[in-house]
Order: C-alpha cells, then sequence, then structure tokens
C-alpha cells in the first residue's frame, strides 16, 4: 500500500493539469498514489489524464458524471489506499520536496492529525513575484478556523483516519467547503502542526473558483454560523466547543470575512461589485475597522486582478481615484467621519513596509555573493519575512540571532567579519546597532538596518 493518496479533482483543465501531475512525479518522497477524479469534463482532459496514467503505475482515474469540486474530493478519497491523503487542485503544484516536509511533520508530531505548509502564489502563466503566504501559528486549532481558514488546501497532508472519523466535504456548499472541513475536524480534536516553508504553489486564474465573490461570501458566511453553534456532524466534538465559539466573537468573524469579499469584489468590478456585496452583507459591516479594511485591500485588489502586491502603484493608477471616492461612501454607509483618511493612511503603510522589505531583500542578494553567512538579528515579523522570501534563493548560511533566547545571541556571530553581513530587523533598533557598534562592526560593512530603508536615522 502507498503511504500517501493524493487526490486531483478534474474537470475541463487539459490545460492546467500536465503542471500539477508533473509536480507529484518530481517528488523527492515517492511512495505515493495519484487518483485523478474527472468530474464529467467535455475537453480534452480525459486524454491527458491517461497519458500521465499510462506513464506511470501510480497514478489512477476515476471518471464521473460533473458533481462539483466537493463531490469529487469525496469519490477520490473513497478510493484511497494509503493512510495519509492529500487535496490537490488541478493547476496548482506543489514543490518537490512537498509530500517528504509534511510526512516529517506528521512522524515528529504523532499527537497530530494533519500537517500543513506555508504557500506561494503565482500568476497565470506562473510568473513568481514572491507572493508567499504564511501561516499565522504553526500549531492550529478549533478556534483558529472559527473566523477564517488559516491553511492552504494544496498543502494539507491529513491523516485517513481523522477524516473517516468525520462527514466529508458538504457538496451542498458551492464554496469554502474546504474550510468547513478542517473546522470540522479541528472541533473534533485534530491538532494541525505546520512549516512556513512555502510548499504549495497556488496559481491566479481569472475563471477560478476563489473569484466568485457572491457564493464566497454566502459560503463563509455559513461556515462562521457552523463554528459558532452546535454542530451535529461533529460526532466527537471536543467538549469545549461542542456549542461552537462564543456567539458574542461570530459578529467580529463576519464584519472580517465581509470586508474580504467586499474588497475582493471591489478588485474585480469597481465600486459596482463592492456595492453590491454590500447589499448582500445588510448591517454586518457596523463597526467595520478602517485598518482591517486596509489589510484587505492590498490582498485583495492585486489578486482579483491576477497581479501581484508589488504592482500597486500600477494598480493605484488605475483604481486610486475609484477607491478614494468608494471610500468616502464607505464612510457614509459605515458612519464613522474619518474612515476613509484613516483606510487610505493605513493602505499607504502597509505599501511602505513592503516597499521597505523588497528593498532589504534586494540588498541582501546583492551582497550575498562576498557573505558566507546572513545573520538575521532579531526574530519579529520582519525576520520572518526576510526568511520566507530568501528560502531557497541564496547559496549561503541563513542564520536568526535572538538575543532573548538562550544559545542564539548575536554574541555569537561577533566579532564582525567581512564574510558575514548582519541584518538589523526590527524598526526599533537603536540599542541593537549600538551593541554591534561596540563590538567593532561597522555600519554598511558589517551590519546593514531595517531603518536604513525608511529614511530614518540609525543611531
Amino acid at each position: 500500500m502507498p503511504q500517501v493518496s493524493i487526490i486531483v479533482p478534474c474537470y475541463n483543465v487539459a490545460d492546467d493539469v500536465g503542471s500539477t501531475l508533473d509536480s507529484l512525479c518530481a517528488q523527492t518522497f515517492a511512495d505515493w498514489e495519484a487518483i485523478l477524479v474527472d468530474d464529467g469534463s467535455t475537453d480534452a482532459t480525459p486524454r491527458v489524464l491517461e497519458r500521465y496514467a499510462r506513464r506511470d503505475a501510480r497514478v489512477r482515474i476515476h471518471t464521473q458524471q460533473n458533481e462539483r469540486l466537493a463531490a469529487a474530493r469525496n469519490a477520490g478519497f473513497d478510493l484511497a489506499r494509503a493512510e495519509r491523503i492529500l487535496f490537490l487542485d488541478a493547476g496548482d503544484v506543489i514543490e518537490p520536496t512537498a509530500l517528504a516536509v509534511l510526512n516529517g511533520l506528521l512522524d515528529a508530531h504523532p499527537e497530530a492529525g494533519a500537517a500543513f505548509s506555508g504557500w506561494r502564489i503565482v500568476g497565470p502563466h506562473g510568473e513568481d513575484r514572491d507572493w508567499v503566504g504564511a501561516p499565522v501559528k504553526l500549531e492550529l486549532t478549533f478556534p483558529d478556523f472559527s473566523v477564517c481558514n488559516p491553511v492552504n488546501t494544496d498543502g494539507l497532508l491529513i491523516r485517513a483516519p481523522r477524516l473517516r472519523q468525520s462527514t466529508l466535504f458538504d457538496a451542498s456548499l458551492p464554496a469554502s467547503e474546504d474550510w468547513d472541513m478542517w473546522a470540522r475536524l479541528a472541533r473534533d480534536g485534530c491538532v494541525y502542526r505546520g512549516t512556513e516553508e512555502p510548499l504549495a504553489i497556488y496559481r491566479m486564474t481569472p475563471g477560478s473558483h476563489s473569484r466568485r465573490v457572491a457564493l464566497m461570501l454566502e459560503s463563509g458566511l455559513t461556515v462562521i454560523e457552523r463554528t459558532h453553534s452546535a454542530d451535529p456532524r461533529c460526532r466527537n466534538a471536543d467538549p469545549a466547543y461542542a456549542e461552537g465559539m462564543p456567539a458574542e466573537y461570530r459578529r467580529a468573524a463576519e464584519v472580517n470575512w465581509c470586508t474580504y469579499c467586499m474588497a475582493l469584489a471591489f478588485g474585480q468590478s469597481g465600486a459596482a461589485g463592492a456595492e453590491a456585496i454590500i447589499a448582500q452583507v445588510g448591517d454586518r459591516l457596523v463597526g467595520l475597522d478602517p485598518a482591517v479594511l486596509a489589510g484587505h485591500l492590498i490582498v485583495a485588489i492585486p489578486f482579483a486582478q491576477c497581479a501581484f502586491p508589488a504592482d500597486w502603484i500600477s494598480l493605484g493608477e488605475r483604481t486610486g481615484s475609484a477607491l478614494r471616492i468608494w471610500l468616502r461612501d464607505i464612510e457614509m454607509h459605515v458612519g464613522v467621519e474619518g474612515f476613509a483618511r484613516r483606510c487610505l493612511s493605513h493602505v499607504n503603510a502597509f505599501l511602505r513596509e513592503s516597499q521597505t522589505l523588497d528593498d532589504v531583500v534586494e540588498t541582501i542578494c546583492r551582497r550575498h555573493e562576498r557573505a558566507k553567512r546572513i545573520v538575521l538579528y532579531g526574530n519579529g515579523k520582519n525576520a520572518r519575512h526576510v526568511q520566507r522570501r530568501l528560502s531557497g534563493r541564496l547559496d549561503v548560511e541563513l542564520a536568526v540571532a535572538d538575543d532573548a533566547v538562550p544559545g542564539c545571541s548575536i554574541e555569537t556571530y561577533l566579532p564582525a567579519t567581512d564574510d558575514q553581513l548582519i541584518v538589523v530587523t526590527p524598526w526599533r533598533n537603536e540599542a541593537m546597532c549600538s551593541r554591534l557598534r561596540a563590538a567593532g562592526a561597522e555600519h554598511g560593512r558589517h551590519f546593514i538596518a531595517w531603518t536604513d530603508f525608511t529614511g530614518e536615522q540609525v543611531s
């Protein structure tokens, strides 16, 4: 029996599924089977699948009438022989080490029911612009699934017994059926263990399932309602969550989901699309935080246009005026004076942070040829962003120094040498820079600081 079953639902994906299957054949972990569920395709998909099945005995095909994504996943699971399951969407790919790393996580954490990874978002033709999605936490339980789906399904390996103990994907949901499924598993006690490494690669396509915003909104609100109430489908629910999350948390979860969908609709169709979502959500936007809307706009507008956050300048030229007008309308809708101004201020702050990160990474890449080691001084958000952006890109040692962690102090990497570059990552870094200077390190030669790229002076 194989150790891993990979289930790939396929519906009219003749042009895209080849890259998905190629990524399976390139796995360093070879003990897998792939179950390709042809969900009633009317294009050349069956011929493409047959070609791969003839080439590799690990590939099997199941054909059925079109029943949509959830039913196709369920059919594939019914045929799976392995004790570990990965659901991979046609058109998306996984890195060559994905199965090896995720299997390793489950081996290392026998208490975990699932292992997950970070993910990378690429353009319709595979364009890679370093858009990396990182898990908010590396251990997820039921509360983490009550607000949004914190994992990427392509990078999620699940123990089959966990799936067998639950009802499978809800075919009545037009979207968010994976979120609904993972939340139910978590309520039944499934612990998710993760890595930030981006092992799944999600390809943006104009007609993808995740762009049907009205259906996303409706389905997501259904999932939120279910996670904040008793769910008879959860037969082994943790007693602490038998009645779901506390009812008073539901409002904030709904506001967050409605805000994301509204931002995505604006990115797709401008103010008219966003207004249609507003009409659908009713009074759920009362109390909307401008910082929350800004955070969603930064992600949703590029995503809706199959672009990247780095394209914000050109996107802003096309949408800036319309965005300002629409935000003033939102200000009137939520009844909060200054809402539009504060939202735009948060958008600009996000953009400055993103530009600073780009500049830091570019500088490291430019200087790495004469450095045998890059040391990230500080282990906060900025350091984690740099680690993800540099992962696999540089053939040098990448280390992290954190004075608050025993054995990880910056003293380990001092005195400074010319074949090592220290990057001081916090925004407030005067004391850290002073410590490096006191040890003989020269600013610009032996170390650079985050504030070098923000126009602020390093003390």
